[in-house]
């Protein structure tokens, strides 16, 4: 059995939400297999393929990529178009 190589919080999103993986592929428009692949850790899961599959669960994309504890140096902002920005200040 492979040992996943990355965590990721998509299998739990996704329970949480209540949806298959087919009921996920269909409401992303992410292929099924794609979405089996991340969930086994067996791919890491990108930007593009989360920005797809975040507003299908209802979840934050930093959440969904497992990106919770930021530095105290950064800082979150959302555009005007609900996109969010983090800075990271050096």
């Amino acid at each position: 059995m492979e040992q996943e190589k990355e965590p990721n919080e998509l299998r739990a999103c996704r329970k949480a939400a209540g949806l298959s993986q087919r009921q996920l592929s269909e409401k992303s428009n992410v292929p099924q297999p794609s979405i089996a692949r991340i969930e086994a850790g067996r791919r890491s899961l990108g930007v593009k393929i989360a920005q797809k599959i975040a507003p299908v669960l209802n979840v934050d994309l930093l959440q969904l990529m497992g990106i919770e504890n930021l530095s105290k140096n950064t800082t979150n902002h959302l555009t005007s178009d609900n996109q969010r920005v983090i800075i990271v200040c050096e």
